[in-house]
């Protein structure tokens, strides 16, 4: 037993020495083992291929206690990055980290591909890659393990750019350096430069990438890190960045400012550092679209564009060369914008970035290529700039009755027609025509329109520059649906409403609903339309009440039988106002007074979508009675929602016709209006909407509509002989013009409805 303690011990003591001396090495792997020996990193070395391979072959076997001591020390993850290069007669090598040459030199073989990871890196994070290649040129970035180069062609790669995006480009620099033939390792660059030869027919043979913390010194040299046969030109920027100030300058497409923070970018310097060496002469100018104050003038050569300690955000930028350079040279830049990522390449003058919505320049990359050299030129398949339109862009018009063809432009205020007109002489509105001008906005799409015609009912769609409607004002409009297209309908909401003879000026609509009435005959007079902006636009007004349009409905008892909801629903019938109290003597009412059709009804009308309101017929005399009416007809209410008959989505009405009241009115016209008062008070209190039903003698002669100006009403208005039918009629010609807010009328008694034997009472309303 002792002598396999003391064996045990002394396997234990080699075991934890080995893990202390391999533990370097084994750091070197591309990602931080949660074993690693704390403070170990910053010992380790470059390793060749064969020490790597030997290190990563290394097995342990801990004992318990070996294990826990591993564990206890440090666990810090820090990103990395891995690449793995094919070689000519090789092929996939294995994927190395963070400095470790990937390659070959000495032996004359070509490397053909690379493909590039980041390891424990932010989420967010990414690495583009570039390669150029024989026969072929700068091919399109790649990322993150995606392959650039070729395979299975023998053709060699020449150059490289690498950069970083997303949290880790803020934190991290990319450097890398190339083996290549003739030449050797070339010095480092980072962050996007070119690394390698072009123009010589020159093999790169090797690799060398590695992530150095911002501000960190290079792994090596500098010097000579490209090498090419073209005359090529450096351009090199700097960004004054929210929160951080002025950065360090970058050249030539690598980032200047930051992506992923929402940090603002605030003012920009760019010069060209070889310029005083070249054999041209000119220079660099730019110019900066700042928040509240536009477009500032142009500076040039490092002077500074935009502001700082003003807290204002860039928003678009431009830049161009100027003189002799500009001859021989293109320069080509591209914005990072909020919300948006990164744009495309604008080139020599044009705009990049966002104007007018309030959206920040985050990031830029600027590039110098020479003229003619397609090969080098940025290439991104999105648009550089976004220019929000403008008012002087966008006009509506129309005929207006006995005043012909109106123009308006967009704007606060601005409306098409005439308003604040007099019933009896209303000057109805026509026709419609928008234009609309996107063409230099960069943004695709643009707005189309239907109006609702007399006798004609909505019309088809049109686009921008179209006329819909009557041009010569023979038929009115009573509707209007607007909408963006395409990607238009990104950037903007439409808002439109309209001012109608009998209801004024309706509620604002938006994107396509319907303003205005269909089925009441009422013409439209004015038209006011708004584009505002998604992003930071306010709203002209509240997106309701912007339309009116007469519904189908009966109001029915026990009196009507049963019911076929589903046949009453395919004859028209939208809504219907049930009885949930029979008719018994206030004093003395309770839920037990329910409608002995009503929990059938309601479950059954719900089930085939029809919209419900409730109804009690008044018996009350006195305002305590009016009270016990209206919770009783509350209980019947919770009973029902008990039951699972479904949802009251409708009022719930008082109606006012019995001659007990009649009598109490005729006494005192104030004392009946107490005693609806107190029904309405008692229902809204227990969260229901009131409306109160009366025909019109008794609406002008028995109650003080003074006290129901703000509220709904319902007229009971009989034309039998007009409308004694299943179909609505049109309009709302009820006849009465008191006080109130009359949103229904019943206007038959002796209607025909499928799926009800016998009469029925027909109703019309616009809730």
């Amino acid at each position: 037993m002792n002598e396999k303690r003391t064996l045990r011990t002394l396997i234990f003591v080699v075991l934890l020495v080995c893990t202390i001396l391999v533990a370097p090495i084994l750091s070197v792997g591309a990602t931080v083992s949660a074993n690693s020996i704390s403070g170990q990193e910053s010992q380790v070395q470059t390793v060749t291929d064969s020490q790597n391979q030997e290190a990563q072959s290394v097995d342990i076997v801990a004992e318990p206690a070996a294990q826990a001591a591993t564990l206890a020390a440090s666990t810090t993850v820090t990103p990395g990055i891995t690449y793995s290069t094919h070689i000519q007669n090789v092929g996939w090598q294995d994927y190395v980290s963070d400095g470790v040459t990937s390659g070959t030199s000495g032996k004359s073989l070509r490397m053909e591909a690379i493909k590039i990871n980041l390891t424990n890196a932010p989420a967010g994070s990414s690495v583009f890659y570039q390669a150029h290649v024989q026969n072929i040129g700068w091919q399109s970035q790649f990322k993150d393990g995606t392959m650039s180069g070729t395979t299975g062609q023998s053709l060699r790669m020449e150059a490289i750019r690498i950069s970083l995006t997303g949290p880790i480009a803020d934190q991290y620099d990319v450097y890398y350096r190339t083996h290549v033939q003739n030449y050797g390792w070339l010095g480092w660059t980072k962050n996007g430069a070119p690394s390698g030869s072009e123009g010589f027919s020159l093999r790169m043979e090797a690799i060398e990438i590695k992530l150095v913390q911002k501000g960190g010194n290079a792994p090596g040299s500098v010097e000579n890190s490209y090498v090419s046969d073209k005359k090529t030109f450096s351009v090199a920027y700097k960004a004054h960045v929210q929160n951080v100030g002025w950065q360090n300058a970058v050249t030539d497409g690598a980032i200047a400012g930051t992506t992923g923070r929402s940090l603002r970018m605030e003012a920009l310097q760019i010069y060209l550092p070889d310029l005083g060496s070249s054999p041209y002469g000119g220079g660099i100018k730019y110019q900066v679209f700042v928040e509240g104050v536009g477009w500032q003038n142009q500076v040039e050569n490092g002077a500074i564009a935009g502001t700082t300690g003003q807290s204002k955000k860039i928003e678009a930028i431009r830049v161009w060369l100027e003189g002799e350079i500009a001859e021989h040279y293109d320069i080509y830049y591209c914005t990072h914008v909020s919300n948006t990522g990164w744009l495309g390449y604008a080139v020599n003058g044009q705009t990049a970035g966002i104007i007018g919505i309030g959206r920040q320049v985050e990031a830029v990359k600027v590039v110098v290529v020479s003229k003619g050299n397609t090969a080098d030129a940025p290439k991104s398949s999105e648009k550089p700039s976004i220019e929000v339109i403008s008012e002087a862009n966008f006009t509506y018009s129309g005929y207006v009755d006995s005043k012909g063809i109106q123009t308006t432009a967009m704007g606060d205020g601005k409306f098409l027609g005439t308003e604040n007109q007099v019933y009896s002489s209303f000057l109805k509105l026509t026709s419609l025509k928008i234009d609309m001008n996107a063409t230099n906005t960069g943004i695709g799409g643009g707005i189309r329109y239907s109006i609702h015609q007399q006798n004609v009912g909505w019309t088809s769609w049109v686009n921008q520059g179209t006329s819909v409607g009557s041009t010569n004002g023979s038929l009115r409009m009573e509707g209007l649906k607007i909408e963006m297209t395409g990607e238009m309908a990104n950037y903007f909401d439409v808002y439109y409403r309209v001012n109608t003879r009998a209801y004024g000026w309706l509620g604002w609509a938006k994107n396509g609903q319907a303003a205005g009435t269909t089925g009441l005959s009422e013409p439209i007079g004015a038209i006011q339309i708004r584009l505002v902006l998604k992003e930071n636009g306010t709203a002209p007004g509240e997106n309701k009440n912007y339309s009116k349009t007469l519904r189908l409905g009966i109001d029915v008892s026990s009196y009507q039988g049963d019911i076929d909801w589903a046949a009453a629903k395919a004859g028209g019938v939208s809504f219907a106002i049930l009885r949930a109290l029979q008719g018994v003597n206030a004093s003395t009412i309770s839920a037990a007074n329910v409608d002995s059709k009503f929990y059938a009804n309601l479950r059954y009308a719900n089930a085939n979508g029809v919209s419900v309101g409730v109804y009690r017929y008044g018996y009350a005399v006195t305002t305590e009675q009016a009270s016990a009416e209206a919770k009783a007809l509350v209980d019947v209410l919770k009973e029902a929602k008990r039951q699972g008959c479904g949802s009251i989505n409708m009022p719930v009405v008082y109606d006012v016709e019995g001659s007990a009241q009649l009598a109490v009115s005729k006494a005192d016209k104030a004392a009946l209006t107490k005693i609806i008062k107190q029904f309405k008070t008692t229902i809204e209190m227990n969260g229901y909407s009131f409306m109160l039903y009366a025909n019109r003698d008794w609406l002008t002669r028995y109650i003080d509509m003074n006290e129901f100006a703000n509220d709904k009403v319902w007229v009971a208005s009989w034309y039998a002989s007009k409308y004694s039918f299943t179909l609505p009629p049109v309009g709302m010609d009820h006849g009465y013009t008191g006080k109130g807010n009359v949103v229904m009328w019943q206007f038959s008694s002796q209607g025909k409805v499928p799926g009800i034997s016998g009469n029925v009472d027909l109703d019309v309303t616009m809730l």
